[in-house]
């Protein structure tokens, strides 16, 4: 018989629960949907969130503490799959841990007052590893891993994603991430990218009568609105007063960059945005430029009127280009390029990045 945990509320289900359930199948050696169920032994995974608390309260928890969900204590079903008499409020129950403490053997233990584990070995051979992506790229160098969970923006750091792909390369494995798409990660976006190239290959080899391919990258989305745990007045409520992008972010998983916000939560479209218009020659324009080459050579172009208001009218985000090739565009750009420029404009100021040394030889 589960009890609640004293420091937690059962909660709805959401992304974090499905992949939990999935990962906890996988370690159990269970299967649903119709899959093979498969041996576990011997499976080393790796599970990662952002930060030590969301380590703790977004995946240990929901893995090996009772509470994830509520369930029927008749017939286990949750309240949308439940048809057994009575009032589910009334009977509605914690339900037991994903993975059952009796399958647990050892855990060792980062922080075992707040819950904060570094390993854990269960009885069937499966071994789990916990990392937090603050803990920096070191922590995820030279081990091969055989399934690796990411929750929420545990995938913004590059660096640290190519290092667990790396650690997936030999074991040919899986690799989930769970999130909504909040924060600057270019896995999810590239992942997502693959994901539909290869549903569109499928679909041209099936119109040509062509055997498919397994995907390699799949893509699956949860819309907020399907969500049978929520009221539909309360999804309204919160999304009533929500700016355009956050909502399409939050409702419907499109992608867009919120992490270090140029410009602020209080920015608005009908506020802050204008039709194009033509900038005077007297007007002072600053070019600002974020150096790259992999990760980019973004330019922004910038008009302060004399009244002091602020105009930013034009971009330029370059991937892979040369020196000689980033200076052309930005010339052509000044010299008529940008429909919001009459005739040639030079930028009387340009501001670069203070870090621009660090993106190695040849950068300005």
């Amino acid at each position: 018989e589960a009890t609640p945990h004293p420091r937690r509320k059962p909660t709805s289900s959401g992304k974090t629960l499905c992949a939990a359930v999935h990962e906890a199948d996988a370690m159990m050696g269970l299967a649903r949907c119709g899959a093979e169920p498969k041996d576990p032994t011997g499976l080393h995974v790796l599970l990662v969130s952002l930060d030590f608390t969301l380590l703790s309260e977004n995946i240990y928890r929901k893995l090996f503490e009772p509470g994830a969900f509520h369930c029927c204590p008749k017939c286990m079903g949750v309240r949308h799959v439940c048809r057994c008499e009575g009032d589910w409020d009334g009977r509605k129950r914690d339900a037991p841990p994903l993975i059952p403490p009796r399958m647990v053997k050892e855990t060792a233990w980062l922080d075992k007052r707040r819950g904060v584990p570094v390993k854990c070995w269960l009885r069937n051979g499966v071994v789990i590893d916990f990392r937090s992506t603050d803990q920096g790229r070191a922590k995820f160098q030279g081990i091969p891993w055989d399934r690796v969970w990411c929750d929420e923006e545990a995938t913004n750091d590059d660096d640290i994603m190519n290092e667990i792909e790396r650690g997936l390369i030999d074991r040919k494995w899986v690799m989930k991430i769970s999130a909504t798409p909040l924060a600057a990660s270019l896995t999810m976006v590239n992942w997502s990218e693959r994901a539909a190239q290869e549903k569109a290959d499928n679909e041209l080899r099936e119109g040509d009568g062509e055997a498919q391919h397994v995907p390699y990258y799949e893509e699956v989305q949860l819309f907020t609105d399907d969500n049978l745990a929520l009221d539909p007045l309360e999804i309204e409520r919160f999304f009533e007063n929500m700016g355009e992008e956050e909502e399409g972010v939050r409702r419907r998983g499109e992608f867009l960059v919120q992490q270090g916000l140029v410009y602020g939560r209080e920015f608005d479209k009908n506020v802050h945005l204008c039709d194009t218009f033509r900038v005077p020659q007297d007007w002072t324009v600053y070019e600002i430029m974020d150096p790259g080459h992999a990760n980019a050579f973004a330019t922004l172009y910038w008009a302060v009127d004399p009244e002091g208001d602020h105009w930013l009218f034009d971009e330029l985000y370059l991937r892979r280009e040369d020196i000689p090739d980033v200076i052309a565009k930005q010339k052509a750009l000044l010299d008529g390029g940008s429909v919001a420029l009459d005739g040639q404009h030079r930028a009387q100021r340009c501001l670069i990045d203070p870090a621009a040394d660090q993106t190695g030889p040849g950068m300005p």
